[in-house]
């Protein structure tokens, strides 16, 4: 009796009050749930279930080795009790052992579902990790494309006014072309009605005959004032070449003078020096002995050599400067004598060109009023020609910078177009990423509740 009492002390009174058929029932639930695992996790809980079994048969086996030695003790005692009381203890150790394997089912389910709901947290802490990060990334893409989307249409406006200022160049452009074929045309009449075709008569035939005798001597005066030109920019050329190699002999002339004043103070010296060794004998003895004659000596021997070197070299360079420049400028005043004279010619011919005789003055006045005229309009027209074309050079200089900002423009443009699909491309691929986690998000929460719904 005092056996079973601790044995029921043993048992909660919940194990008491589960009946045989829940016992069953959770057996079966535990058996199924384990079923529907992964093979790891059966094979593991194979595992536990063999552990506790081993553990469950020692526990039984101490037991029944605790009730065999109390038995073998008490049969001394209690003949006819024994039976009875190994029935008894028999039924105690079976319901402890299904006790025992039920607690080592429920450790192993509580376990599992522990490391299951532990993952489960993780799992949902990386979730929402990554959606903090996509939400932030998405902002960031949002700001991003409002940035660029604002980039896109300041090159947008920047493209319509380099558009704008490029056919407002083209109106220019064609209204100086037409501007220009009007001056051309007009041109062309008044060339018309200044060279009208001769009239009938001999004074007309006389003038005719005479033109090209005129023109001749145009020609010839002309080729005449060409090659003074030439000759007189030669002679300047000649005159500045002269020019510069006085200025070298100039600088010869000081260097020479500087020289021959080093050659009289270096005489002076040696003069000095000779007159102080031949004197002073004693006190050149004493700076000898002193050590003075290392510094006196080589002045000495410099001034000898200055002054045998200057007797000849000088002597020499200075008759050579002196010639060359005799000669330099003989030739500078019979240049100068000549370009006085070419220039006289040349006043002379442009006198003669510009005031031409009476009889040539009676005979080609007209001509040379249409010849005045027709120039100063041709001098005109030339003007305004090298202008518009110089108006024209410059406006297409600016049609094709305009044009090189558009397209630098458009390639700016392509380039922002090409970023902002991949930024959308980016955007798609991180809500699906999102989208995906949110939907693990959504399982792992299912699972989460029907687990424990479960426990």
């Amino acid at each position: 009796g005092r056996r079973r009492r601790s044995l029921s002390v043993a048992r909660s009174p919940w194990e008491y009050s589960l009946p045989s058929s829940s016992r069953s029932s959770s057996r079966a639930t535990s058996r199924s749930s384990s079923a529907r695992q992964s093979p790891t996790t059966q094979h593991n809980v194979r595992a536990d279930w063999f552990r506790v079994s081993r553990r469950s048969a020692d526990k039984v086996d101490l037991a029944l080795l605790s009730d065999g030695s109390i038995s073998s003790a008490a049969s001394s005692r209690r003949g006819s009790e024994d039976t009875a009381c190994s029935v008894g203890t028999e039924s105690s150790i079976q319901e402890l052992r299904d006790i025992f394997e039920l607690k080592d089912e429920l450790h192993g389910v509580e376990e599992r579902y522990m490391q299951k709901l532990k993952e489960m947290k993780e799992a949902t802490d990386g979730a929402q990790e990554k959606y903090k990060k996509a939400m932030v990334s998405n902002a960031q893409l949002d700001n991003e494309k409002a940035a660029l989307s604002y980039q896109v249409e300041v090159l947008r406006e920047a493209l319509e006014d380099v558009a704008e200022q490029s056919a407002e160049a083209r109106r220019e452009l064609k209204s100086l072309s037409n501007h220009h074929q009007h001056q051309h045309h007009q041109h062309h009449q008044h060339h018309h009605q200044h060279h009208p075709p001769p009239p009938a008569g001999c004074a007309n035939s006389a003038v005719l005959q005479e033109i090209p005798s005129l023109q001749r001597k145009e020609d010839a005066l002309a080729r005449e004032v060409f090659d003074l030109r030439e000759t007189v920019n030669w002679k300047e050329k000649k005159i500045t070449a002269l020019e510069r190699q006085k200025e070298y002999y100039e600088c010869i002339r000081a260097e020479r003078d500087e020289l021959r004043a080093e050659v009289a103070l270096l005489r002076e010296k040696t003069k000095k020096l000779s007159l102080g060794v031949a004197v002073n004998g004693d006190e050149f003895d004493a700076a000898r002995d002193s050590g003075m004659l290392d510094h006196v000596a080589p002045t000495a021997a410099e001034a000898a050599v200055l002054v045998s070197l200057s007797k000849h070299s000088a002597d020499v360079r200075l008759k050579r400067l002196t010639e060359e420049n005799d000669a330099l400028l003989d030739e500078l005043r019979r240049t100068s004598q000549q370009l006085e004279e070419e220039r006289r010619c040349r006043a002379r011919v442009e006198v003669a060109f510009a005031r031409p005789s009476p009889s040539e003055l009676e005979d080609d006045f007209y001509l040379r009023d249409l010849q005045r005229e027709t120039n100063k309009h041709l001098s005109e027209y030339k003007y305004k020609l090298a202008k518009s074309e110089q108006e024209k050079a410059t406006l297409e200089k600016n049609i094709l910078r305009l044009q090189g900002q558009i397209s630098r423009h458009k390639a700016a443009a392509d380039g922002a177009e090409k970023e902002e699909d991949e930024l959308k491309a980016d955007r798609r691929r991180l809500q699906r990423e999102l989208h995906m986690a949110l939907e693990k998000l959504d399982e792992m929460e299912t699972t989460n509740n029907h687990l424990m719904m479960r426990l």
